[in-house]
Protein backbone atom coordinates (compact mmCIF):
# COMPACT_ATOMS: atom_id res chain seq x y z
CA UNK A 1 0.00 0.00 0.00
CA UNK A 2 1.51 3.75 -0.63
CA UNK A 3 1.79 6.13 1.92
CA UNK A 4 -1.07 8.88 1.91
CA UNK A 5 0.41 12.47 1.64
CA UNK A 6 -1.20 13.33 4.41
CA UNK A 7 -0.37 11.89 7.73
CA UNK A 8 -2.60 12.60 10.40
CA UNK A 9 -0.55 10.93 13.41
CA UNK A 10 1.23 14.53 12.44
CA UNK A 11 -0.27 18.52 12.82
CA UNK A 12 -2.70 19.37 9.70
CA UNK A 13 -2.43 22.74 8.46
CA UNK A 14 -4.73 24.50 5.67
CA UNK A 15 -3.39 26.75 3.05
CA UNK A 16 -3.88 29.64 5.35
CA UNK A 17 -1.86 28.46 8.27
CA UNK A 18 -4.65 27.48 11.13
CA UNK A 19 -4.21 24.34 12.55
CA UNK A 20 -7.21 21.63 12.06
CA UNK A 21 -7.73 19.20 14.73
CA UNK A 22 -8.45 15.41 13.40
CA UNK A 23 -12.01 13.97 13.93
CA UNK A 24 -11.65 11.35 11.59
CA UNK A 25 -9.70 9.81 8.61
CA UNK A 26 -10.11 7.40 6.23
CA UNK A 27 -7.82 6.11 3.22
CA UNK A 28 -9.81 8.65 1.18
CA UNK A 29 -11.03 11.29 3.30
CA UNK A 30 -10.40 13.30 6.29
CA UNK A 31 -12.41 15.02 8.81
CA UNK A 32 -11.03 18.00 10.71
CA UNK A 33 -12.66 20.72 12.83
CA UNK A 34 -11.46 24.37 13.02
CA UNK A 35 -13.48 27.05 15.52
CA UNK A 36 -16.40 24.83 15.91
CA UNK A 37 -16.71 23.81 11.55
CA UNK A 38 -16.02 20.70 10.25
CA UNK A 39 -14.21 20.37 7.48
CA UNK A 40 -13.77 17.27 4.73
CA UNK A 41 -10.63 17.20 2.73
CA UNK A 42 -9.41 14.83 -0.14
CA UNK A 43 -6.82 12.52 1.83
CA UNK A 44 -4.21 12.26 -1.51
CA UNK A 45 -4.28 15.83 -2.38
CA UNK A 46 -4.70 17.54 0.48
CA UNK A 47 -8.20 19.03 -1.23
CA UNK A 48 -11.25 20.95 0.70
CA UNK A 49 -14.48 18.99 -0.63
CA UNK A 50 -16.84 21.55 0.83
CA UNK A 51 -18.60 23.49 -2.13
CA UNK A 52 -16.86 26.54 -2.86
CA UNK A 53 -13.48 25.98 -0.76
CA UNK A 54 -11.99 23.76 -3.59
CA UNK A 55 -8.92 26.18 -3.02
CA UNK A 56 -8.20 25.59 0.13
CA UNK A 57 -5.55 22.63 0.71
CA UNK A 58 -4.72 20.69 4.05
CA UNK A 59 -0.82 19.62 4.97
CA UNK A 60 1.05 18.30 7.05
CA UNK A 61 3.66 21.84 6.60
CA UNK A 62 2.94 25.23 7.77
CA UNK A 63 2.41 27.15 4.69
CA UNK A 64 5.19 30.13 4.24
CA UNK A 65 5.01 32.98 6.13
CA UNK A 66 4.35 35.17 3.42
CA UNK A 67 1.88 33.55 1.24
CA UNK A 68 -0.10 32.11 4.41
CA UNK A 69 -0.06 36.33 6.16
CA UNK A 70 -1.13 37.33 2.50
CA UNK A 71 -3.94 35.16 2.51
CA UNK A 72 -4.59 35.97 6.31
CA UNK A 73 -6.77 39.15 6.32
CA UNK A 74 -10.11 39.73 7.92
CA UNK A 75 -11.95 40.07 4.53
CA UNK A 76 -11.32 36.71 3.82
CA UNK A 77 -11.79 35.21 6.74
CA UNK A 78 -14.97 36.51 6.89
CA UNK A 79 -16.19 35.28 3.69
CA UNK A 80 -14.59 31.85 4.49
CA UNK A 81 -16.79 31.76 7.42
CA UNK A 82 -20.02 32.83 5.62
CA UNK A 83 -19.41 30.75 3.08
CA UNK A 84 -18.91 27.83 5.98
CA UNK A 85 -22.31 28.87 7.00
CA UNK A 86 -23.78 28.87 4.03
CA UNK A 87 -22.80 25.56 3.29
CA UNK A 88 -23.80 23.90 6.44
CA UNK A 89 -27.43 25.44 6.90
CA UNK A 90 -28.11 24.66 3.23
CA UNK A 91 -26.98 21.23 4.37
CA UNK A 92 -29.26 21.26 7.07
CA UNK A 93 -32.44 22.65 5.35
CA UNK A 94 -32.30 19.28 3.13
CA UNK A 95 -34.83 16.96 2.68
CA UNK A 96 -35.44 14.69 5.44
CA UNK A 97 -35.83 11.20 4.56
CA UNK A 98 -37.69 10.05 7.69
CA UNK A 99 -40.66 11.25 8.97
CA UNK A 100 -40.53 12.30 12.48
CA UNK A 101 -43.88 13.43 12.75
CA UNK A 102 -45.48 12.63 16.16
CA UNK A 103 -48.58 10.08 15.44
CA UNK A 104 -51.55 11.62 16.43
CA UNK A 105 -55.09 9.88 17.09
CA UNK A 106 -56.00 9.44 13.74
CA UNK A 107 -53.31 7.71 12.87
CA UNK A 108 -54.14 5.00 15.01
CA UNK A 109 -56.12 1.83 13.49
CA UNK A 110 -58.77 0.75 15.36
Amino acid sequence: MNKLPLDVTKSLYDSDGYRHTLVTATPVQIVTLLEGFYWLWDRVTGRCLLEGMSHARLSNHIPPGDDAQARRNPVAETRAFLTAQSVIRNAASGRRDIDDTPAGPHDVAH
